[in-house]
């Protein structure tokens, strides 16, 4: 909602050709395309992020299906989870019978931001890292996003801080529903990427502790790393295998987490997951 959607091409055809390797016989893609920011405020893009789960699964509706986002993505995909699991059609242009409710089986989150408000309460030992190595993001930068998104909401408001419906679908960080989060929460677990160095390290440090209260959480917090590394490295790096040394890993744990509930992977001349060994060496 940020930016376009066509800076992943070339990340995202890569990572199809590593799902072949890895054993997926026909992988897809899907990207979803915003609406950009101020033409359209919250609750606009998860009306979008939900029309576009609901379009994915309608045209493939026998497909092993996922969710993967990055940054300002990753935060949708928590809003969407919340939705699906207790939909409210009065924010969105939208019947019951027009969406598809279906959870996604697993959700994959590069650096999400938990919420649009950051206070000036940072631990100091991050406060440290910051001064060695800064973020790409800055408090200013992530609180005018929150201004600019949801313009019309006071996260300083007593109301807003004490119900978790009213900031639960924008800011899933400030949600505090256990039974809401049991019933968002995606069958196969969810995979946090972030960096060690992030500015909302902290935040999302909390955030997964709370989410591995009601499934399955693979966290990889990369180390000396900022916000949103996998596509930056992407595109920094000099080297081939420390540009998608991401891909590689994402790749694997989705292999892991979804071929044995592919049925093309049982015929006899399915091709076996690569790295299998090497995935929880290098990232455990």
């Amino acid at each position: 909602m940020m930016g376009s959607p066509y800076i992943y091409l070339e990340y995202l055809q890569c990572l199809l050709v590593v799902l072949q390797e890895q054993g997926f016989k026909n992988p897809a893609v899907f990207i979803q395309i915003f609406t950009p920011i101020p033409k359209g405020v919250y609750p606009y893009h998860l009306e979008e992020t939900v029309k576009g789960w609901s379009y994915v699964l309608k045209e493939n509706p026998t497909s092993n299906c996922i969710i993967i986002g990055d940054s300002t993505g990753a935060t949708l995909i928590l809003s969407l989870l919340l939705f699906l699991a207790k939909p409210n059609f009065e924010m969105i242009n939208a019947t019951e019978s027009d969406i598809n409710l279906t959870k996604p089986l697993a959700a994959f989150l590069i650096s999400p931001i938990p919420k649009f408000n950051i206070s000036d309460n940072i631990q100091k030992n991050h406060q440290n890292a910051l001064e060695i190595c800064p973020d790409i993001l800055t408090k200013k930068i992530v609180n005018n996003w929150g201004k600019n998104y949801i313009p019309d909401f006071d996260f300083d408001s007593e109301e807003n801080s004490e119900n978790p419906e009213n900031c639960g679908y924008h800011s899933p960080g400030l949600c505090n529903d256990e039974e809401w989060w049991k019933n968002a929460f995606p069958e196969f677990g969810i995979v946090i990427s972030y960096g060690a160095e992030e500015l909302l390290a902290p935040e999302i440090d909390f955030l997964t502790t709370n989410l591995k209260k009601f499934g399955k959480v693979k966290v990889d917090k990369h180390n000396a790393h900022v916000h949103d590394w996998p596509i930056l490295t992407y595109f920094t790096e000099r080297t081939q295998e420390d540009r998608e040394e991401s891909i590689q890993y994402f790749a694997g744990v989705i292999s892991r987490m979804l071929l044995w509930n592919t049925e093309t992977y049982f015929s006899s001349n399915a091709k076996e997951p690569t790295n299998i060994l090497k995935i929880d060496y290098e990232y455990s």
